[in-house]
């Protein structure tokens, strides 16, 4: 039995659960509108399919306190001007 992990060419189906769903905050600044993502939860599951035959299954969750990635920015007088 090996300990590596395998490498090279895979193909994987990813199945994404959402377990508690985002809290957003609003925040204006300068005329601007900042929307922000925080308390969530998501889990996936896949199996990494390697072109060689061996399978490796993979089951995570995130946990997102804050998430700065998410927000959007909308002028004042409108999305588009």
């Amino acid at each position: 039995m090996t300990t590596d992990a395998p490498t090279g060419p895979f193909t994987c189906e990813v199945i994404l659960r959402r377990i508690r769903a985002p809290e957003f905050k609003r925040e204006d600044k300068h005329g601007v509108t900042y929307l922000t993502a925080r308390g969530y939860e998501i889990a996936y599951d896949t199996v990494l399919r390697f072109a060689h035959g061996v399978q490796l299954t993979i089951k995570a969750r995130l946990v997102g306190e804050l998430n700065h990635d998410s927000s959007s920015a909308i002028q004042a007088d409108g999305p588009y001007g």
